[in-house]
């Protein structure tokens, strides 16, 4: 969603329409080439087998002096209470066990695998699910994410690839 709002804005996405590619990251990688000024990992690296090893894929898609943002579920008991009993246990927003907190990554744990591949942390900023209305009943599924201080329900990092 968030790449179809990228591209509503006149961003030139790839992974969505005008251009898919049904392959791996890894193959991606491989075959294309390609190096972009922006990439986005936006609520991914939780549902991986190994986020550290998937956010040094994505590293790989940026240009010296690009973007990467990184946006994700964190691994404390506040997001697990927050996002996996709450919202998926006891509201039924999300399918149950959508999330694993064994597979949350923390901030730290990103930045050790941005600063090793040569970018720099701009920004950190916790992210929390609001609804647009608190009225659950008649508006199941229709949240946002509001920018907070807090990072220990989700959080998003921007960094920098240094030239």
């Amino acid at each position: 969603m968030f790449a179809e709002v990228l591209a509503e804005a006149g961003a030139s996405v790839v992974g969505i329409a005008p251009e898919y590619h049904c392959l791996t990251l890894q193959d991606f990688i491989e075959y294309s080439h390609e190096h972009f000024d922006v990439a986005v990992c936006s609520d991914v690296l939780e549902h991986v087998t190994n986020p550290q090893d998937f956010a040094a894929l994505c590293c790989q898609l940026v240009k010296p002096g690009g973007c990467i943002v990184f946006s994700t579920i964190i691994r404390t008991i506040f997001s697990l209470l927050w996002n996996m009993i709450l919202f998926e246990d006891v509201l039924g927003i999300c399918a149950r066990w959508l999330h694993r907190l064994y597979l949350c990554v923390k901030p730290e744990e990103v930045r050790q695998v941005t600063d090793r591949l040569n970018f720099r942390t701009v920004k950190t900023v916790g992210l929390v699910w609001q609804p647009l209305d608190f009225n659950f009943l008649n508006n199941a599924g229709k949240f946002n994410w509001i920018e907070t201080w807090f990072t220990g329900c989700a959080y998003a990092i921007l960094c920098k690839h240094q030239t």
